[in-house]
Order: structure tokens, then C-alpha cells, then sequence
């Protein structure tokens, strides 16, 4: 059985929902909500942590926020086009 460290398992439990695929302005609002609510946990992790961790959780941080912006520019383009109900 390998060993993870405390901010791997953090950090793995963070993910799982970034997947999802959301449809409809209220699941919009929900995603954005969890993003923020994941950016800041890894914002205070960040604030706690020292040297490579610091900078991996910054720099997931970033990630969460840019797949954030690119699925609701998707979700707005396709509820725009009247793709999503």
C-alpha cells in the first residue's frame, strides 16, 4: 500500500466534481459555487503550506478557475443556442 501525503488525499477529494457535466442556469450557479467554495479551500491550504506545496496549490487553484471559466462560456454558448433546457 503506498503512502499519500495529507495534501495529495486534500487535493484528490478536491477533484472529482470538476467533472460533472452541469446543464441549465441553476446548475451554472451551483458550479460556480463549488468552484469558488474549491478555490478558496486550496487558497487556505496554500496560505499554510511552504515551498512546492505553496506553488501546487496555486497552481491547482488556477486550474479549477480556468476549466471554471471555459464550462460556463460552453454552458452559456450552448444556452444561448437553445442547446440546454
Amino acid at each position: 500500500m503506498s503512502a499519500r501525503s495529507g495534501a495529495q488525499i486534500r487535493t484528490a477529494s478536491i477533484s472529482p466534481t470538476i467533472g460533472r457535466q452541469f446543464d441549465g442556469r441553476g446548475n451554472l450557479e451551483t458550479l460556480e459555487k463549488e468552484t469558488d467554495a474549491k478555490i478558496q479551500s486550496l487558497k487556505e491550504q496554500a496560505a499554510k503550506a511552504r515551498g512546492d506545496m505553496k506553488a501546487h496549490f496555486e497552481e491547482r487553484a488556477a486550474e479549477i478557475k480556468a476549466d471554471y471559466e471555459a464550462r460556463a462560456e460552453e454552458l452559456s454558448q450552448a444556452w444561448a443556442s437553445g442547446m440546454v433546457m
